[in-house]
């Protein structure tokens, strides 16, 4: 006797299966993405810095710097640089990378400002005065360069 019966098949588990594969891949790709938007060069020798504060987290992605709007202007004042940061989103501990580099692009200086939890919208800003950079930096600084080297974007914001 021949088993001619069909077999039971489970829709909602197939659906199930094929649904997760997808959304994994999914979920690896925007991964990916903010991977490579949160490495950032900021010389021509390749080195690069970047955030990865996000990485470990499932609904929120690392800030980078096409999250923030930013100016460099020179204030006198504090015999230094002022910046001022306008960010496009909400961003949970953000932290920022000053870079002071020579004519052959070469780093000479870094300062890192945690400027916190900053909102959409909302100006923040900050100076860096001779005194927090030396007086021979000051001097040979060519270029200026500035990362989001901290914090977290909500996907959902």
């Amino acid at each position: 006797m021949s088993d001619n019966q069909p077999k039971k098949r489970h829709p909602f588990l197939i659906f199930l299966i094929v649904f997760l594969i997808i959304f994994a891949c999914v979920f690896g790709i925007v991964k990916f993405v903010d991977y490579q938007n949160s490495r950032q060069q900021i010389d021509g020798s390749g080195t690069t810095q970047g955030n990865h504060s996000g990485d470990a987290q499932l609904f929120r992605r690392s800030a980078n710097i096409n999250d923030i709007t930013y100016n460099l202007d020179l204030d006198l004042l504090s015999f230094g640089e002022k910046c001022t940061i306008t960010p496009h989103v909400d961003i949970d501990g953000l932290e920022i990378t000053l870079n002071y580099l020579d004519k052959n692009k070469n780093l000479l200086d870094s300062i890192v400002k945690s400027l916190g939890n900053v909102k959409e919208g909302v100006q923040v800003s900050f100076s860096v005065s001779l005194i927090d950079i030396s007086l021979s930096v000051a001097l040979n600084t060519q270029y200026a360069s500035l990362v989001v080297t901290g914090g977290t974007v909500s996907y959902f914001s």
